[in-house]
């Protein structure tokens, strides 16, 4: 990406060669930038760091130097927009980072960290003032609200004190599994109202670098009032955790998988899960990830793949991103690599799928283009799986976030119906207490 510094009278020169990844630039005073990006020496799973560089030459200097990235990638399905621009205020910086299940504010000077207000929350925006901090934030059982710091972090509004005095959101329980590798995977168990084990959805986030936590996410809380547990992984891959944790380029499908089963097998020794009573459900990276699951294990009543993909090798060319994030992910081009981009496509491995799977996509997602629901559900009917195909007109990838409010309630039906249909043999004992 090309950074370019211009006069108030147009004339322009650019700062650095272009081979970085920039995504966020703030001003320090009059003669420096902080730069938020990566040299990409670890391809798309680098982390994003804030650099100070001069304006008038590209000398970028880490001031986190940390293993964590700059930015908030917990999921949430409420969120109106993130304002996570980093501020250079009385010689700190403040910034958000991304860290486990939380994305708190930080200030920090000279690599020294310190966090501002909660370390237990998602920050959505924020800003800086007289020494004086506003922000919005989230946490899992509560939606966005204004809160100001000074000597403590105390909240200006109750906008949705109407709301949750009207339901009773629960708080998921944390644990964390062992890694037949050895690794900690963090967990995260909502569980229903009802004595365990409970009928269980393992739901995939997407990403896959995002994670899940400190963030709320109206879509869980919906499925859990309605009778049903979700376990919540953050597998391999996800964000929050290091460089390390979260490379898992060319081995989509291997050990994010096992993370997953693994998880779901200690939810079930625990008696959480209801072995006999399983779903798995995901969007994007989660709808791959679903498509692969059924495609190498018979456990799952049901399957839910919303906005997924199913073949690397038509998704290359169809994307907005497919040219540089599969090379970076899957390895190489098609004509390149067609054996790992075809051994890494649940389409290869279609006709071991047993599970009933409700696909949902948008006519205008170019993310993950339509074209990957009408394969997998194509080779689902010719191979006699029960299967349903539902697309949303005039909406793209971001349907379950920023969708029309009459096609989002339409998909919540959707996804309730095909879950009760299949865990709860053909009885609908859903009470709908939280559909919109």
């Amino acid at each position: 990406m090309s950074l370019f510094i211009s006069d108030l009278h147009g004339d322009a020169y650019e700062l650095g060669d272009g081979s970085w990844y920039l995504n966020r630039v703030s001003w320090k005073g009059d003669s420096k930038l902080g730069v938020v990006g990566h040299d990409k020496r670890r391809g798309l799973v680098t982390n994003r760091h804030l650099y100070e560089t001069p304006i008038d030459s590209w000398d970028p200097v880490d001031q986190i130097k940390v293993d964590r990235s700059i930015g908030n990638s917990l999921n949430s399905d409420v969120r109106g927009g993130i304002n996570l621009r980093p501020i250079w205020h009385d010689g700190f910086w403040y910034a958000v980072i991304h860290d486990g299940k939380s994305a708190p504010l930080f200030k920090l000077r000279d690599g020294n960290l310190e966090v501002v207000g909660r370390s237990d929350i998602s920050v959505e925006g924020f800003d800086v003032k007289d020494g004086r901090i506003v922000l919005t934030a989230m946490s899992f059982d509560r939606p966005s609200e204004i809160y100001i710091v000074d000597n403590e972090m105390r909240r200006l509004t109750g906008m949705n004190d109407g709301y949750l005095s009207r339901v009773k959101l629960k708080r998921a329980e944390e644990f964390s599994i062992k890694a037949s590798d050895g690794v900690d995977v963090e967990c995260l168990f909502l569980a229903p109202d009802g004595d365990p084990p409970y009928p269980t959805i393992l739901y995939v986030h997407g990403g896959p670098a995002t994670s899940f936590g400190n963030a709320f996410m109206h879509e869980l809380h919906f499925l859990n009032q309605n009778g049903y547990a979700l376990l919540l992984v953050n597998f391999r891959g996800s964000e929050g955790y290091g460089e390390d944790f979260r490379d898992i380029r060319e081995r989509y499908g291997e050990r994010d998988f096992l993370d997953l089963m693994e998880a779901l097998d200690e939810a079930v020794r625990r008696g959480y899960a209801d072995p006999d009573k399983l779903a798995v459900m995901g969007g994007s990276y989660g709808g791959f990830m679903t498509n692969w699951i059924i495609g190498h294990s018979d456990k799952f009543k049901a399957a839910i793949t919303m906005r997924g993909i199913c073949n690397w090798i038509s998704d290359y060319g169809t994307t907005d991103i497919g040219f540089y994030f599969n090379p970076d992910q899957i390895g190489g081009t098609p004509w390149e690599n067609f054996p790992k981009y075809w051994e890494k496509s649940p389409l290869a491995h279609v006709s071991n799928v047993k599970t009933p799977t409700l696909i949902l996509h948008s006519d205008e997602d170019y993310r993950c283009w339509l074209d990957q629901a009408l394969q997998f559900f194509t080779a689902l009917k010719v191979l006699g799986v029960e299967t349903e195909l539902v697309i949303f007109p005039g909406e793209n990838h971001d349907l379950s976030r920023s969708g029309k409010p009459k096609h989002r309630i339409e998909r919540l039906k959707k996804i309730l119906e095909w879950l009760d249909r299949h865990m709860k043999s053909g009885k609908n004992n859903s009470n709908n207490s939280l559909a919109p």
